[in-house]
């Protein structure tokens, strides 16, 4: 289970946190197959713009925070062009 939430964790800026935070509840309350099969459904939803949007600029505040030198507009773009 501690393996699976590690997965979860590195998928945290494509997802929306509700998202994660249902697919974590289904891990931690032992239903580990069902939260397997809705991480994956997630990872294959295509999202609506606003979504898309939301989290491109969720990954680049992390990447901003993790690499103080990297350029805001610049990232955004890469996430953007990336999903």
């Amino acid at each position: 289970m501690d393996n699976f939430i590690k997965e979860l964790k590195k998928h945290r800026h494509f997802l929306p946190k509700q998202t994660i935070k249902t697919i974590r509840g289904q891990a931690l309350s032992g239903d580990l197959e069902g939260a397997k099969r809705g991480l994956k459904t997630a990872l294959n939803k295509t999202q609506s713009k606003k979504d898309k949007m939301i989290n491109a600029h969720r990954g680049t505040r992390y990447m901003k925070k993790q690499y103080s030198n990297i350029d805001y507009h610049t990232q955004l773009g890469i996430y953007l062009r990336g999903q």
